[in-house]
């Protein structure tokens, strides 16, 4: 009678450790594609700052100059 109890509980503890092994693998290749989502719009938002930042250096440049230019200290 011994044998048909730990039949079960040994089939079940099988099926758990099946479970849990295939469970990991599908939570390992999410946090993969986590990880590159949240690379690439890190990527992506370095890409605009640095483009945002350049933009902003050549507006200040340009009104720097129009300054420099239309003020004339001699007369």
């Amino acid at each position: 009678m011994s044998k048909k109890r730990y039949a079960p509980l040994l089939t079940c503890g099988l099926l758990c450790a099946l479970l849990l092994s295939g469970c990991s693998g599908m939570l390992q290749s999410l946090a993969d594609g986590t990880d590159a989502v949240l690379g690439g719009l890190s990527e992506g938002a370095d890409r605009v700052t640095g483009a945002l930042a350049d933009g902003a250096d050549a507006v200040l440049e340009a009104a720097a100059g129009a300054t420099d230019d239309s003020v004339n200290l001699s007369t």
